[in-house]
């Protein structure tokens, strides 16, 4: 992890890159991609398993989102100082609300980080 590296590795004085974070969520809404996850159990190889669709559906993904399916505004639920987070600091809960972009279903909610580099000698814009 990120932690255990620093803890180990960064010389004193050094400097992290990106040295900060935000964990920020949005809602989607993706039929195909649900059908197409969800509808594979319907058929495997000749067999019927949908008993699996109830455990794939509560199962978080790694994966890719196209950009028009987030249908809410971006809503940032934590933020790290990667140069003095420590693993306790990492079980959190965190209230939010998300405004919708549009009337639309939600089928899920999307998570990513945002970094930054605070260190350098550039100002940076964020786009």
């Amino acid at each position: 992890t990120v932690i255990y590296a620093r803890d180990k590795w960064l010389a004193p004085g050094g400097i992290l890159l990106p040295d900060k974070a935000v964990l920020k969520v949005s809602t989607i809404e993706d039929e195909e991609y649900k059908s197409q996850k969800l509808g594979f159990w319907d058929n495997v190889y000749g067999l019927k398993m949908t008993s699996i669709q109830k455990w794939v559906i509560a199962e978080p993904l790694v994966d890719f989102v196209d950009s028009k399916a987030i249908n809410s505004e971006s809503c940032p639920v934590f933020s790290i100082d990667l140069a003095t987070v420590k693993v306790q600091d990492l079980d959190f809960a965190s209230e939010f609300k998300m405004k919708s972009l549009r009337k639309d279903q939600v089928q899920g909610l999307v998570a990513w980080f945002e970094v930054y580099f605070s260190h350098s000698h550039l100002s940076l814009i964020h786009i």
